[in-house]
Order: C-alpha cells, then structure tokens, then sequence
C-alpha cells in the first residue's frame, strides 16, 4: 500500500491513467481535510493520532524539561488548513520562568537562559523569574555572562537582571542593557538570580554559564571584601582609596571586635561618596547586632560624626551601585569604655517620625501622613502633655511675597517628611515620592482648644530638610538635604527670607530654642552649639559632642529638649536650671545690655517675651526690636535706635538713614518697610537680578542690584571694603570699616 499523502493546501489533483496492456481490480481511495503532522518533540511526548479539522493533540515534557509554546494544538480549517499554534518544545528546566521562590538548581555547573518567545525571540514581557543556585558548604558560585541583552534604563528599574548572595542579604548586583556585566563570585554557597521585564521594550535576553569553586580560591573580583579586625584600635578604607575612585557593584564588610568589656567607637576620617535622598545607591552602613535598625551614610558630610555601639561587636558595610563613582571613605575605630546613665526617659507607648516643641506645644508626624498635637503643651513647653490629637491637612493657601489679598487654594497630596513648632505657627515639609525636595507651609491661627481650624498656608525654604524656629525670637536654623547647616539673622518667624549664612558642620536634624542650638549627626549623635545657651540669637562657636543617647531627631525647647530614637521612640531630657535664668535680658540681636532698655524679668509688667518702651510705656514684642519698623510710637523710637550694636558690625549689613534701623541686602525690594517711612530698603524697585516669580524657588539669595541701576552684585560682596557696583552704591553706610 502507498503512504499516507499529506497536501501542502487544501487542494489536491488526483488523475488516474492507463496504458494499452494488462489491467487490475483497481484503487479505492479516502481522503479527509487535515494538519500537517506537528512531530513529537525532542525529550517530549505527544498525545493523539488524528489530524484531521477539529482534531486537537497535546504535548508533554520528560522530567528535567519543561514546555515552551502551547500544551494542546487544534487543526483549524481555512484558506489554509493547519494547526492553530507552532509544535511546542522541550528545554531543559534551568530556562524555566519561576516567578515564587525559584527554581533550585544543584549541578556543579549549567547554563541559564532567560525566557524567549519563540517568533520574536526577544523575552516576553511582564514576567518575573528566579533561579537559586546552590552549592555545598565550603564552596562558592561562579558566574559569567556569555550574552546579554535587556532594555537598558540609568538605574535599571524597568527590565533588570539582579545577583544576591542569600547571606549579604542587603547586597544586591543589578544589570540592564547590552554590555557583558564582570564575572561575579558569590561570598556564600547560595546564589539567587531574578529576572524582570516591564510591559513595554524588550531585548534578546541572557545566556549565563555558573560553575562551583572552593571558597578560598581566587574571588576574580580584585579586592577583598570581608575582613575581620581585632585589637582597641585601626583603620580601614574603602577599595582603591585615597588613589582611585572606588568601583562599581562593590560590597566590602568589616566585623570589628574589641574587648567584652568595652564598646566600638567608630570615626570617619574623610568621607566622600556619592550622594541622594535616602542613601539607597552608594552608602556606608553601620549595624549594631544587638540592637534594631543600622545607620547609613552618603555624600560628603559623614567625616564629622561617630557612631558608639552597644556592646564589643560593630558590623561595617559598604555598598556601591553602577552610576556614579568618588573617592571613597577612611574611617578609625577605637575601644572605648562603657558608659552608664543618660538622663533620657521613654515618654508614652506612641511611635513617630519627627517630633517638635515649641510655644504652640508639642507637634509629631505619624506614618508620614498625620499630623498630631500633644494636647496640653500649648504655651507651656516644659509639661509632657495629656494626649494627642490628630489634625489634618486638606487645603493650603499660596500667599508668598504679600499676596494675601489674592491667596491660592489648593489640595494637599504630599507626604509628610518633617515638623517644626515654632512661636505663633507649625511648619511642615512634605514631598511627592518622586521628588527630593519638599514643598514647607505653616499652620497659622489656631488656638489651644481647636488645633484643627487653623489655615494651613505655604511658605519658603522649599529647599532645605528642616527649617527650625526658635519659640521665643523666632530665630531661624536649618539644614539642607546633604547635611549642610544654615542660619538666618531674621527674627520674628519672617516665613520667607533669602539670606542665609553657612554653619560649619554636617548634620541630618537642627533644632534652636531657649536652650540653645541642638542638633543630631548621621550616626544618631546628639550635639549641642557652644555659646548659644539662653542666647539662642548667637551663631555660638563650636559643637559639642553631648553623650549618652543616639537620636534620629531633636526638639529644643525651654529647659526640655525632646527627640526620636532609630526605634521612633519619643524621649525627653531636662536640663539644669540656670542659676541666672529669671533675670537674663531677652533683647533680640543683642550680646550684651539691651539698648532700648527691656524691662527686667521680675517687674512683669508685659508678657514673657515682650518688652517695654521707655518712653511711651507699650509693650512690643521683643522680635520687634531692630526690625525697621518704630513700634513704640508716641514719639518713642527707642526699638530702633543704636541698632548697628545688635546687627550692622556684621558684614553684609546696611544701617537705614538717619540711623533708625539695619537691613540685609537681601531685603531689597521685598515689599516689606524695613526702614520705617523712609522705604529707603523699597526704592529703585522691582529688583532686576532675580525674577520675581523666580523667587519662591531659592532659599538663599545671591545678587543685589547697584542704585544705578546698571548691574548686579553678589550679597558677599556687599560692604567688603571693594566696590564692585560702578556707583559703588554697595558700599555706603556699611556698619564698619572692612578691608
């Protein structure tokens, strides 16, 4: 009998012929409509005979393999009559997208190959799969890419191959785009690898080779990567430093133990490593195995603090990522003896993330979307409190630069990053989640019994992590999102101001009050600034390390100073009393004896933080001293006279005319009178070295314009002893000769 013939299309031409001699019962032919025969695959089976139209078959794998393409096959009829999907194979299961735990792979070595759709051969999208590779103790895993294709992003979010030693679990290595990563030698038996793709571009995938090797074999990456250091003291650094910048994907562990008896005490030297919000990319992390949470630390401000550990033992880790590469980190340890006593107690069962006290009470943020009020503190910073409250924030008024007649209404998406209690307001900081600077407004005209129906209102500093108000002067400090600290000579809780000067010193949280200027360092640290005890409008003159407790956040206020543990735990510490406290002169900006002649403490005869005038007996807020403004009245200008005593000997500073008052350059053109009725700080106006609707976007400000008209000048050139205006207008009436 012929074969089965099988046409090409679904048409056949069948003819019969014979010829002039013998001849024979004949042929009977059967024909039907049907597929082509779609094989059995390779270490697979099939299931069905019957290719006809309507007939379907399936497919199955031999253990170890696993299917790609469609399990079952339909013969479907049309112009064409064939199957309504390509035969299936069979690959070996290390190509298998497992998207739970992974599929575990045990040979001593093998290839990976990501999925792969067969008509395109690109990998699929949307898909999320994992391979562990897993080797005895004692040895380790090699990996070497032999292809590599994925959709390249600048930091690989979308379409990614990831490696995670199972052991460094806070060690990842990510790839993306068309360059062969380095071969990679895993620090443990176990090596996890993820594959992901998002539901747009795609690429051809990978194809990587792994292979076992002992642990003490060469680990190809070129560096060492854990070390253990012993002894009271040493110092380690980070690969390639001080001479080269350190690598791309590096991870390096330092395990630091020091006598039983004693603690670690670890101190950056130099630090300098790349910097961004949260410290996820490039960052150096301090873990203390006996308690929860570690430090981190990016950028360049990590050199001015320590970290102190709980017990003998201190865990190091620096990790890279595949941007940005600097120079890297020295860093000494030392052992130290144990200390006993803090003076900080445990306040409630709540947990916060920032937390501030002020003379409108005590104010905290919850999961980064409350607000809440410690009920009970308004007016009174020295008492713990009753309860909190929650308050709100839904809309937010726009009145910057004196639009109060015309405010903008708006509705509040940010997240909460930060808080401040200040002297009549609450400041807050938020931010959208992809944006690392936030947007700070102020919670105005509320009252102790009704929290919550104030007028939420935005302001300046859109620029900086914290801007902190001191209660009493309304003194302005604050620190930038690298750690960098600024302070403002502005008092009175002015919301914004551009003329700022620098700190020295690097810190994640500043907090000024009565009892001076406070601040906490990346390593949890608490400092207090010399010199500005009880005379918070100093810049005071240098930090002081203030032990005992290890903070995330602070809050001065008078007496008290509160903060936040790494466990967001709320604590408080009182502070001696002064023996002098109940007599100090409060007069703003001045050092030595008030020269408008405040009334002493004990006569009470105006508010706490107002003082009298001589002449025409009104009270006036002391903020109000040597702001421009006569606020005596009655003929009494006594505010404003000898004011060059509090501010003008300062650099930068400008005495109005006639002698009655100081302003900053920085005030020109800012709508307010700085000098009385003489508005000699609002002439030649508007200003035209910034934009006004430029203004609201910078914190400082750098350019002032010459009466001339005819150029700018940098604020720091401003009564320098050198004209740099043509009319040398930056150079009249400075508080003192400067050369």
């Amino acid at each position: 009998m012929p074969e089965e013939v099988i046409a090409t299309s679904n048409l056949a031409h069948l003819v019969f012929n014979t010829d002039y001699s013998y001849t024979d019962d004949g042929f009977r032919i059967y024909f039907e409509d049907s597929c082509p025969d779609p094989g059995v695959p390779i270490n697979g089976s099939r299931t069905g005979d019957s290719f006809a139209v309507g007939s379907a078959v399936s497919f199955d794998c031999n253990e170890g393999y696993s299917l790609m393409g469609q399990e079952t096959l339909t013969c479907m009829s049309g112009d064409v009559i064939d199957w309504n999907f390509d035969p299936p194979s069979c690959e070996d299961s290390a190509h298998e997208c497992v998207a739970t735990e992974g599929r575990f792979l045990y040979e001593e070595e093998g290839e990976i190959l990501s999925p792969r759709d067969l008509e395109t051969g690109r990998y699929p999208t949307n898909v999320d799969c994992s391979w562990v590779v897993e080797a005895l103790p004692g040895k380790v895993v090699v990996v070497e890419f032999l292809e590599f294709d994925i959709d390249y992003e600048s930091r690989c979010r979308f379409d990614f191959l990831q490696l995670q030693d199972m052991s460094y679990l806070n060690f990842y290595q990510t790839f993306c785009g068309r360059s062969l990563p380095p071969v990679y030698v895993s620090m443990a038996p176990v090596l996890v690898i993820r594959f992901h793709s998002d539901a747009d571009i795609s690429g051809t995938g990978f194809k990587i080779h792994y292979h076992l090797q002992d642990q003490s074999e060469d680990d190809l990456q070129g560096y060492q990567r854990i070390h253990q250091l012993f002894g009271d003291t040493g110092t380690f650094s980070s690969m390639n430093y001080p001479h080269y910048p350190y690598r791309n994907h590096v991870y390096q562990q330092w395990n630091i133990t020091v006598d039983t008896h004693k603690t670690v005490k670890l101190k950056f030297v130099d630090f300098d490593l790349n910097y961004d919000q949260g410290c996820h990319s490039d960052y150096v992390q301090a873990k203390d195995p006996y308690v929860e949470g570690s430090f981190y630390w990016c950028g360049s401000c990590a050199h001015n603090n320590t970290v102190t550990s709980t017990k003998h033992i201190l865990y190091v880790f620096f990790v890279t990522d595949f941007v940005m590469r600097k120079v890297g980190f020295l860093a000494r340890y030392e052992a130290v003896d144990r200390s006993s006593g803090t003076g900080w107690e445990v306040v409630g069962t709540e947990r916060f993330l920032w937390i501030s006290v002020g003379r409108v009470g005590v104010w905290a943020v919850f999961n980064h979307s409350t607000v809440m009020y410690r009920v009970g503190t308004y007016g009174n910073d020295e008492t713990a409190g009753l309860r909190w409250q929650a308050v709100h924030i839904d809309v937010v008024h726009n009145a910057l630069f004196n639009l109060e007649k015309l405010p903008i209404s708006s509705d509040w998406y940010h997240e909460i990053d930060w808080i401040h209690s200040g002297k009549t307001s609450v400041w807050v900081i938020g931010s959208y989640p992809d944006f690392m600077y936030g947007e700070t407004i102020a919670l105005k005209g509320f009252s102790p019994e009704t929290p919550d129906k104030g007028i939420w209102t935005t302001v300046g500093a859109a620029n900086m992590k914290e801007v902190s108000v001191n209660s009493r002067t309304g003194q302005l400090w604050a620190v930038e999102f690298d750690g960098k600290i600024w302070r403002s000579p502005f008092y009175c809780e002015i919301s914004a101001k551009y003329d700022w000067e620098s700190i020295e010193g690097c810190f994640t949280s500043v907090s000024v009050g009565p009892a001076g200027v406070w601040a906490v360092g990346y390593s949890g640290d608490v400092y207090h600034r010399a010199g500005t005890l009880l005379n918070e409008t100093s810049p005071g003159e240098e930090w002081v390390h203030v032990p005992g407790v290890t903070l995330q956040q602070l809050a001065v206020g008078d007496g008290i100073v509160w903060g936040v543990d790494v466990n967001n735990r709320v604590l408080a510490n009182v502070l001696p009393t002064p023996n002098n406290k109940d007599g100090k002169v409060c007069q703003v900006g001045l050092t030595g004896r008030s020269m408008c002649y405040a009334t002493q403490k004990e006569k009470r005869l105006c508010a706490e933080d107002e003082i009298i005038c001589p002449h025409s007996g009104h009270c006036i807020p002391e903020c109000s001293v040597c702001d421009g403004i006569v606020d005596c009245g009655d003929d009494d200008d006594t505010d404003e006279r000898n004011c060059w005593y509090a501010a003008c000997p300062e650099k930068n500073r400008r005495m109005c005319t006639g002698d009655a008052g100081c302003y900053s350059p920085s005030r020109v053109c800012d709508g307010e009178w700085n000098c009385g009725e003489d508005k000699e700080d609002e002439r030649d106006c508007p200003d035209s070295c910034i934009y006004i609707n430029e203004r609201q976007n910078f914190l400082r400000r750098d350019l002032i314009q010459c009466r001339d008209l005819k150029g700018c000048v940098k604020i720091t050139k401003v009564c320098d002893g050198k004209r740099d205006c043509s009319d040398g207008s930056d150079e009249i009436r400075c508080g003192g000769n400067f050369t």
